[in-house]
């Protein structure tokens, strides 16, 4: 049987907003890819960086639909749009292994029950020190990923397009929809993980916008843990050791305010700071990373916690003033 019988037809999307820095090494890897029937379906969210027009030169090899809106608007757009039984998420800000798309549906056609596929996220070369540490502390969470898993990031991802649609994204979420859309679609079927399906992220450059995407995943998750609060505990993405990490930073500031009243507090801030510091050097030490980057890397959990607290924080208050479910669609929690 020929190859293209074997393999159903597949359509990659891609969302594109302000990406002309990364777009067409983007467009470049995903042409390259090794597989005898897909689509190249790109929604662009009408940029102003030039990222259209750059996408406009390779209007010949992919369909361009421009559609206004957040992210999960343009990914239930794309759900409309695309006509194969099976459809391939990446982010604009990756690029993708020649055997990538072939690998996620040779693992698809393994489980008849599967209606997903994910594949490993690793970190894009020639970028910064920062970027990159955060990449490996990234890549070192995939080892725990079992075959099954209840969700993925939309960076590296094989659905199946009814599935999909029947399920939809959240379009009040800006962040943290891929997990929200993970439990509720896992609830159809089996979401598998294979990582031989390689996808290359080119993440946050700067400490600012670093801290930055931490809000906003904060943000998102808080909304998300409300509607899933039984995922509380940790899975295989967000671990136990990462969770705890908030409420001890949260204490710990609330304990150092509490001691300008009353100095014994001093001793509780103590407490929770060395605790949030052994919870970072055993997470440090189990990176395969040189000692010199010890540091930056205690320094990067920091930031990184420090975001979690302020998102958080930010969304509580507003679920305060606006309680769950009263958001109008479209909107950004």
């Amino acid at each position: 049987m020929p190859e293209s019988e074997q393999f159903p037809s597949v359509t990659i999307v891609v969302s594109v907003y302000n990406k002309a820095w990364i777009i067409d090494k983007c467009m470049q890897s995903l042409l390259e890819i090794d597989y005898p029937d897909r689509e190249l379906l790109i929604i662009e969210q009408y940029s102003t960086d030039g990222s259209y027009e750059i996408l406009k030169q390779y209007e010949d090899k992919a369909r361009i639909v421009r559609w206004g809106g957040n992210y999960p608007v343009a990914l239930n757009r794309a759900l409309d749009e695309v006509k194969t039984p099976l459809l391939a998420l990446t982010d604009a800000d990756c690029t993708v292994d020649k055997n990538w798309l072939c690998e996620l549906v040779r693992c698809f056609l393994t489980d008849p029950d599967a209606i997903a596929v994910a594949g490993f996220v690793g970190t894009g070369e020639g970028l910064p020190l920062l970027t990159t540490l955060v990449g490996i502390e990234n890549e070192k969470r995939y080892e725990y990923w079992s075959r099954c898993i209840s969700r993925a990031p939309t960076m590296n991802l094989l659905l199946e397009t009814e599935a999909a649609r029947r399920i939809r994204f959240d379009e009040r979420l800006q962040v943290a929809l891929e997990t929200d859309f993970g439990y509720r679609l896992t609830k159809m079927g089996k979401m598998l993980y294979t990582p031989k399906a390689i996808v290359y992220h080119y993440n946050r450059t700067s400490w600012r916008a670093f801290f930055r995407q931490q809000v906003g995943y904060a943000r998102g998750a808080f909304w998300v843990y409300l509607k899933h609060n039984t995922k509380l505990r940790g899975d295989h993405i967000s671990t136990w050791s990462m969770i705890v990490q908030i409420p001890l930073m949260l204490l710990g500031m609330l304990s150092v305010i509490l001691a300008a009243i009353k100095p014994y507090w001093f001793y509780a801030a103590l407490v929770f700071f060395v605790s949030l510091l052994i919870i970072y050097a055993r997470d440090t030490l189990r990176l395969p990373i040189k000692k010199k980057y010890y540091p930056m890397m205690m320094a990067i959990f920091i930031v990184r916690t420090a975001g979690w607290v302020v998102g958080g924080l930010r969304s509580f208050f507003f679920f305060l003033l606006r309680p769950f479910g009263t958001e109008r669609k479209g909107e950004k929690w």
